[in-house]
């Protein structure tokens, strides 16, 4: 906190900070950013929580195993990245943020129900996770550009992909934290708390991307 009160005082003192008070104070990017933080927490858990998962007396898996599981995934996200850069062109951002929204926060209460009854689950409900994450940091950085004029877009997107290591961070160790205090639940109450937790924390930012979505519309 005390760095980040220096920091704000820094950017408010020198002429050309990298990233402007101003973008920050702009509320329809923040309200994006905070979509964009959420989207890279729940990926980088996943990534954390799943080889957990695999690897410890839930499922008892070799690590090679584990990383067939996790592989078609990474792969398939890969492969939709491109369709979904398309269907942006396409339709425009909001419907490929809504439908994002939808898969990702449809795959985290899967996880919370399935994730402990067959690495099967787990592998073709990431892959659901997979096309989430995409679809939303894909229309994000696009919606970026679109709202924003163009001599802050450099910094608007590079604060964006900052959020991939706050929020991937902050997943990681959230997601350790979580599995720590609950140690002496049943695997299946461990998970599935884990990611209702999350599921609520998805909901919130669908809330305020209806809100900006509202107050795009009228502007």
């Amino acid at each position: 906190m005390v760095l980040f009160i220096l920091w704000w005082k820094y950017l408010n003192t020198i002429e050309e900070p990298f990233i402007p008070p101003s973008l920050l104070k702009d509320k329809q990017y923040t309200k994006l950013l905070f979509i964009a933080w959420v989207t890279y927490f729940i990926n980088f858990s996943n990534l954390f929580l799943m080889p957990i998962l695999l690897s410890t007396f839930v499922f008892a898996k070799e690590p090679a195993e584990v990383g067939v599981i996790i592989f078609p995934g990474a792969i398939f996200a890969m492969i939709v990245g491109q369709l979904i850069g398309r269907l942006i062109d396409r339709f425009g951002n909001v419907p490929i943020m809504i439908v994002g929204q939808l898969f990702l926060i449809g795959s985290t209460i899967l996880f919370a129900l399935l994730s402990t009854v067959s690495p099967n689950f787990i592998l073709s409900i990431y892959m659901v996770a997979s096309i989430g994450f995409t679809a939303i940091s894909s229309s994000i950085s696009n919606e970026v550009t679109r709202i924003l004029p163009i001599d802050q877009i450099g910094s608007a997107i590079g604060t964006v992909q900052l959020t991939q290591f706050v929020g991937g961070g902050l997943g990681v160790t959230t997601g350790g934290l979580l599995l720590t205090i609950q140690e002496h639940l049943a695997a299946e109450m461990i998970y599935r708390n884990i990611y209702s937790t999350f599921a609520i924390l998805l909901f919130f930012a669908v809330v305020l991307y209806g809100l900006y979505y509202r107050r795009a519309k009228s502007m």
